[in-house]
């Protein structure tokens, strides 16, 4: 994972490597899908979310592209 000031400085750092920009997630959404994800971690039943959940929960906070659907392989 790499931070970025701006959408703009990841794009220039994508194209002065020469790999292709991946979809971008703002602080406050990796901090809502960190504490949403990882909120039952410790329960005794804690379990990994579905791919419906998964679909649900990244939905829910703006991810919607096809990169967050778990039954996809696209990864650009």
């Amino acid at each position: 994972m790499l931070f970025f000031r701006s959408e703009e400085r990841a794009a220039k750092w994508c194209a002065g490597r020469g790999v292709p920009r991946r979809p971008l997630v703002t602080m406050n959404q990796l901090w809502k899908l960190a504490t949403t994800w990882y909120a039952t971690r410790l329960e005794a039943v804690a379990r990994r979310p579905q791919a419906s959940e998964m679909r649900a929960l990244f939905a829910s906070i703006g991810l919607d592209d096809d990169f967050w659907d778990p039954g996809s392989d696209r990864f650009g």
